[in-house]
């Protein structure tokens, strides 16, 4: 077994980089994986990762069995008294860094076996008392493990679970009726009528950027446009931060001309409609954000215009999914032909403060169970809450 640690403080940490890449590169060859978990994503956020944040390297050799894969650490406190020293599969462990809401999360393997997990655990420096495993791709390790054989000695819970809806491109046929005729007739109608509305302004097009100052371009207007939806609705939105932005901009100018970055903006006349962000990866895009002009067109539905754009266009280019990544919202309900689950585990030591906590949470349950509900009426947006998918779940619910 083999632990190393790359800690952006360390002058050495960008040289080694070279190292972790010939590991990357060895282990994701030929093994199904997400963009997120491509060595051109994972090299980008470690370099962006700022000074003093602390990425381990953690690899496991059993016989023919090998996993690999990076932990962020940090000590957190909850309810100001329960302090826990986690670890976070694939994620910093800090909530501005980990908005990036990383998805279909994994460990890394090769030949796996169920004692890997264990192996993993008992390799963690001493002292540890969660692992954290956000995101988990439920057909994927350890999540496969998880569900079939805790390791012994720990606690293991599910603290979340969201399904990740996708449309199968093979499925779509010819052109925007070929994808809409896989639709309910309920979300067809929806669409057409919201089209036919916008082509009575003008005429409804899809244009995808073909070099990198028109990715800017378009990136740039989507985030005007994601950040003036969600302020108004009182909230700050993903690109609040200049971090975030500065992420995505600069992954842009790097990853634009390998084919990795889809960015569409969808206009009717002269006037944008929205705009979209794609990852592009092993023939699966990757919907990662938007930003769309509810200020012009709230009543034609741009979220739903715009994807039922983007579906056909990129079956049209020979991509073989188009993925809306996670989150239970009735927009990706209704565009998709297909479903993913993604499920957060928390795998944890058998501290006492840890069965106090259980116990106050199950305690405070009890008693809300049995006040009155308050009835709300809630309108879904066609963006994701908060300005993003996911917010990281750091807590033990």
């Amino acid at each position: 077994m083999k632990l190393k640690l790359i800690k952006r403080s360390d002058s050495l940490a960008i040289d080694y980089l070279d190292d972790l890449k010939g590991i990357w590169l060895d282990i994701t060859r030929g093994q199904t994986h997400s963009y997120f978990h491509s060595w051109q994503w994972v090299e980008h956020w470690l370099k962006k990762l700022p000074v003093g944040v602390e990425i381990f390297l953690l690899k496991v050799v059993l016989g023919d069995s090998i996993a690999v894969c990076l932990l962020g650490y940090d000590k957190k406190k909850r309810h100001h008294f329960i302090t826990s020293k986690s670890y976070f599969l694939h994620y910093a462990g800090h909530d501005q860094y980990d908005s990036l809401a990383l998805e279909y999360n994994q460990i890394l393997t090769r030949n796996p076996n169920p004692d890997l997990l264990a192996a993993l655990l008992s390799a963690l420096p001493k002292g540890w008392d969660e692992l954290q495993l956000p995101a988990l791709d439920n057909s994927c390790f350890p999540a496969n493990c998880l569900q079939k054989q805790p390791p012994l000695g720990h606690q293991v819970f599910s603290t979340r679970q969201e399904p990740s809806y996708y449309v199968d491109l093979s499925s779509v046929g010819n052109g925007q009726d070929g994808y809409l005729r896989l639709l309910s007739g309920n979300s067809r109608s929806n669409i057409r009528r919201a089209m036919k509305g916008l082509s009575k302004i003008g005429p409804l097009k899809t244009t995808q950027a073909h070099d990198l100052p028109m990715a800017l371009d378009i990136y740039h207007e989507l985030i005007e446009l994601h950040q003036h939806s969600w302020k108004g609705r009182g909230q700050q939105g993903a690109f609040a931060t200049e971090w975030f932005r500065d992420f995505h901009r600069s992954i842009i100018e790097k990853r634009f001309n390998a084919g990795e970055i889809q960015l569409l903006r969808i206009t009717c006349g002269d006037n944008t409609v929205g705009c979209l962000y794609n990852f592009i990866y092993q023939g699966v895009v990757h919907f990662y954000q938007s930003g769309f002009n509810y200020s012009d067109f709230s009543h034609f539905k741009p979220g739903l215009v715009c994807h039922s754009l983007a579906i056909p266009l990129n079956a049209d280019l020979n991509h073989k999914i188009y993925d809306f990544l996670a989150s239970n919202v009735q927009y990706k309900r209704s565009l998709s032909t297909h479903t993913n689950h993604l499920v957060w585990y928390t795998i944890q030591k058998p501290r006492l403060r840890f069965k106090l906590e259980k116990l106050a949470k199950v305690t405070k349950r009890l008693l809300k169970s049995s006040w009155p509900n308050p009835v709300t009426v809630a309108i879904e947006p066609e963006e994701e809450p908060q300005g993003h998918r996911l917010r990281p779940i750091t807590q033990v619910p």
